[in-house]
């Protein structure tokens, strides 16, 4: 299961001929078992939907914490930043 945030009243069509349609709620929620929804959302992610919950496959844990450390130290302020204060 995900969950994801969006605007309010977000609509994804999607499909063949975008016949499929994902609606968020008038808070902007959306909450799916649905791999193939599931897929959808995430190709969105961050730009235009943001998933604040989902179940993670036990295959990509070791890919996930790398990206987390690349993450974390790309965000690091380097001493030339602070060197510009």
């Amino acid at each position: 299961m995900a969950k994801y945030e969006a605007h309010p009243n977000y609509t994804v069509k999607y499909g063949d001929e975008k016949r499929k349609t994902i609606d968020f709620d008038p808070y902007g929620k959306y909450e799916t078992s649905d791999k193939t929804e599931i897929s959808v959302l995430n190709g969105l992610c961050p730009k235009y939907v943001t998933c604040v919950e989902a179940d993670k496959p036990k295959s990509q844990s070791k890919a996930t914490g790398k990206q987390s450390k690349a993450t974390t130290e790309d965000n690091a302020p380097s001493s030339a930043d602070a060197s510009d204060e």
